[in-house]
């Protein structure tokens, strides 16, 4: 309640040598006792000089074999980037977000919105790179302090999720790891969301591996909206990848990997948006994370399907950290290197290492030669339309995004363009329908 928490307990930080108990002393006569010096150990004068028991030794730190193990994973750019519906953003919550009762915009932080929850907590960082707990207010700006945009095809707002305290058994026959409590993805400032809780990852002998969780949300019926539905929770699986020294990882203390993404096929359900494997880098998040993303409305979010947001859909880098002083780089989501390889160790896509990606540079991305809002995005979708929708869709696709949608698309929506409209039903069906949440032709 006052903030302090994590100030009574042993967390990995420089401070935790200050955080034992001190001894209590207690007179029984109203004599003061003065406490001896921390220097000078006090004496027993019956006793020859017995040494009495001092304050506890602080933990020793993290060493290889069982330990403390942190998690760090910005998702993808598309977890960071702006929302197709005007004034939204996609971004991440600790915690599990509780029922908000339907497809609504968030409007304020506190039961839905937390930017940390126990272990969990979101970071983005700023200009230079260095990483702070988000917060409400800069959750739609980029770490240059300006806002998201979809024009961008890699968001330079670099959210990520981080997941402390987590037990950890390392040895040369593989890497497994558990955490305790959850985060949120929230697309479209809140107007559908979902979460995964309770991640436990398993590396094995040869290097590979897989990370899973618990994911859990909320659902909505796209010819009926205000069918807002609970998800039944389910296991599902967060990340595959392969390329990890365990040997190394060990003795370096973690390791950062890129999750598998490039060459990972998806078989679409009948009636639902279908794969783009004709386009450079296609790909998917694992199976089971897409179809549980088929009772939320966000499928094709996480495999490619033609649209100008392909770009921000690869999973970014993935970092286990098993010692205290084991700290990722801000990543590079370059949609080359998302193939499921790496050395398992060198933090991937860091600015110092990574080649310039689209809307990057070799200083890391939002550095001083990142792309900014004029990047031409890639070619949007040209696929057939013969829905009731094939006005807003050909609107959208002449513009490359949301902003050049004509008057016809946003009346067959229930409304105009602009931030509040955006909460309202007939928006909200539009988005589900054809823009958004089934967008073919953005996403």
């Amino acid at each position: 309640k006052t903030g302090q928490k994590q100030y009574w307990y042993t967390s990995g930080g420089a401070a935790d040598p200050r955080k034992p108990t001190t001894p209590i002393n207690v007179s029984f006569d109203g004599t003061t006792i003065i406490p001896p010096d921390d220097d000078t150990p006090p004496k027993d004068d019956d006793d020859g000089g017995k040494e009495e028991p001092g304050p506890p030794k602080p933990p020793p730190g993290d060493t290889p074999g069982t330990g403390a193990a942190t998690m760090y994973w910005p998702v993808n750019a598309e977890t960071s980037a702006a929302g197709f519906a005007p004034g939204t953003c996609n971004f991440l919550s600790a915690g599990v977000s509780p029922d908000n009762g339907g497809a609504t915009v968030w409007t304020k932080p506190g039961k839905l919105y937390k930017p940390s929850d126990g272990a969990v907590r979101i970071e983005k960082p700023d200009a230079s790179g260095t990483f702070h707990t988000a917060t409400w207010e800069n959750k739609c700006i980029d770490r240059t302090g300006k806002p998201v945009t979809t024009k961008d095809p890699k968001s330079q707002h670099e959210s990520r999720v981080t997941i402390g305290k987590g037990t950890a058994d390392a040895t040369d026959k593989g890497i497994e790891a558990s955490w305790k409590g959850g985060f949120t993805i929230v697309f479209y400032s809140g107007m559908t969301y979902w979460s995964i809780s309770d991640p436990h990852l398993k590396v094995n002998a040869d290097g590979t591996g897989e990370l899973v969780g618990t994911a859990s949300g909320f659902g909505a019926d796209m010819d009926d909206l205000s069918k807002w539905e609970k998800i039944t929770p389910e296991t599902i699986t967060m990340a595959t990848f392969s390329g990890v020294d365990v040997t190394k990882a060990i003795a370096e203390g973690g390791f950062t990997v890129h999750p598998d993404f490039t060459g990972v096929k998806y078989a679409t359900p009948r009636t639902g948006t279908p794969q783009d494997r004709s386009v450079e880098g296609w790909g998917s998040f694992p199976p089971s994370w897409v179809d549980f993303n088929q009772k939320t409305g966000q499928h094709s979010y996480w495999y490619t399907s033609g649209g100008i947001a392909d770009a921000r859909k690869p999973a970014a880098p993935l970092t286990i950290a098993l010692s205290a002083d084991y700290q990722p780089p801000a990543s590079d989501y370059s949609t080359s290197a998302n193939t499921g390889g790496g050395d398992g160790t060198t933090p991937g896509g860091s600015g110092q290492h990574a080649p310039a990606g689209p809307g990057g540079s070799a200083s890391g991305p939002g550095g001083p030669n990142a792309a900014g809002p004029n990047t031409a995005p890639a070619a949007a979708a040209q696929t057939e339309d013969n829905t009731a929708f094939a006005a807003a869709a050909a609107d959208a696709r002449e513009s490359h995004g949301i902003a050049g949608i004509g008057w016809r698309g946003w009346a067959l929506g229930g409304g105009v363009a602009g931030t509040a409209v955006a909460a309202t039903w007939g928006l909200g069906w539009l988005l589900r329908r054809r823009i958004g949440l089934d967008p073919g032709t953005w996403v």
